[in-house]
């Protein structure tokens, strides 16, 4: 088969204006610069991110974890501070009614930014814009991409190969576009995923499955303690729920409950009202609340000639930094795309295989220690040594291990293969023995009197 690839003029549609729309934009311009091209790049989005509440949100925790920050700012890409809401300087881990803080062991401080995607939770009103989504894409703009204000409602291949691709928009009157290169930026969270494995050409979206995420005003008495400037994180004695983290936004905090795959999304509230909030079950549902749902698996060839899947459309970190995961496929996907072509061989050997190697492989790794850590969680003896280990005035080598797989657990900063090796140091080991026969020989102390 011809090789496809982009020349000058190439026309590319961008279907979704979140950040991997953003960032697949950014770097195509980039790259096709770079290689001496002058690409056409067009991002659809129907969606106004400058609006508050389910209107213009994207259904994100919205935590900018510090790898991204500064990969971000390496890019040029510099958030400016009136987009963050809150600079955090670390995590508390509640563990039944064990307490452990998780700061960077180099001092390091406010390394952690909290956004909105939208323009805030629904009813709230800032004097100026918040938006994550907008000022990224705002950015895009400015780099060169046009935005059209329409979602895309159906797209179609050419019986031709070497025929461009051809765009519907969902508006009163239906539009055709053409384009050398679709770049599916639509996440998970919308229909047009669907349709796209029905195209035929082997695309299968990732597994996923439905969380909880509601936003709470503050002051609120809801709140069982003071945030202190940190993400808390609880892990309920419950076979139901996973986790419940509190994210501190400026006046707002962002509730987001995990749970086991299968659970009925109608029981979260419940649920979290009796492992974390201790306000009434009435008052937590009438906030801004949603559903969205979070990707377990890597998607089934989201490639085909002229059209690449990125961010959770393709490939996404285990419960962990979605965002960094739409920069991370929008620049291998344009990278692919603009030194290698737009067949579906070259989207193969180019894009898939490093996405496969730095995420999807990765992942392997991350279920094992989530799933290792849920066992932790719920046997009180495991879940003591843990604590009492990790606890900061503990200055040993073990306990600096342990605060750092916690600190890069949460927080996504190491791969998880370097983390999952990280618990099988041997030193770590003779510690977590020596810690649970402490703890046990004064348990049968306290017995004896």
């Amino acid at each position: 088969m011809t090789r496809l690839a982009l020349k000058n003029g190439s026309r590319v549609a961008i279907i979704g204006g979140g950040p991997a729309g953003s960032f697949s934009a950014y770097f195509l311009k980039k790259y096709s610069i770079a290689y001496g091209l002058d690409l056409q790049i067009n991002i659809f989005d129907g969606k106004d991110f400058l609006q508050n509440g389910p209107r213009g949100c994207n259904l994100c925790a919205g935590v900018i974890a510090e790898n991204l920050f500064h990969a971000l700012e390496r890019e040029g890409i510099v958030l400016p501070e009136e987009r963050i809401l809150s600079r955090l300087d670390g995590y508390v881990l509640h563990s039944g009614e064990d307490r452990l803080e998780l700061t960077e062991e180099n001092g390091s401080r406010g390394t952690i930014a909290t956004v909105f995607r939208g323009n805030g939770p629904r009813y709230s009103q800032f004097p100026d814009a918040i938006s994550f989504d907008d000022y990224l894409l705002t950015f895009a703009r400015d780099f060169g991409a046009e935005v059209i204000p329409q979602p895309i409602a159906d797209i179609r291949f050419p019986q031709d190969p070497s025929q461009p691709l051809q765009l519907y928009t969902r508006a009163d009157e239906e539009k055709m576009y053409e384009a050398e290169l679709v770049v599916g930026a639509f996440g998970v969270n919308t229909r047009l995923a669907e349709q796209v494995e029905k195209m035929g050409f082997g695309y299968q979206r990732p597994a996923t499955f439905l969380t909880y995420q509601t936003e709470i005003g503050l002051p609120s008495k809801r709140i069982p303690h003071k945030l202190e400037n940190r993400i808390h994180v609880y892990l309920p004695r419950s076979r139901l729920l996973r986790y419940v983290t509190l994210t501190p936004k400026g006046d707002f905090v962002t509730l987001t409950a995990v749970g086991h795959k299968g659970l009925d999304p109608k029981k979260y509230p419940a649920l979290v009202q009796k492992a974390v909030l201790a306000g009434s079950i009435a008052e937590e549902t009438a906030s801004c609340a949603c559903f969205p749902k979070i990707v377990t698996s890597t998607a089934v060839k989201p490639y085909s000639n002229r059209m690449v899947m990125v961010g959770d459309a393709g490939y996404s970190r285990y419960y962990k930094n979605g965002i960094e995961s739409a920069f991370i496929t929008s620049r291998l996907a344009a990278k692919a795309a603009v030194y290698h072509g737009l067949d579906a061989r070259s989207f193969a050997d180019f894009y898939h295989r490093s996405a496969l190697r730095i995420i999807s492989r990765d992942n392997e790794y991350g279920r094992l220690l989530f799933f290792s850590n849920d066992v932790i969680s719920r046997l009180p003896l495991f879940r003591k040594i843990h604590v009492q280990l990790a606890n900061a005035k503990n200055h040993s080598r073990s306990a600096r291990k342990i605060r750092w797989i916690l600190w890069n657990m949460l927080t996504g900063n190491a791969p998880y293969k370097k983390i999952f090796f990280a618990v099988f140091d041997l030193g770590l080991q003779v510690s977590f023995l020596i810690q649970a026969l402490k703890i046990v020989i004064d348990r049968i102390k306290k017995l004896l009197k």
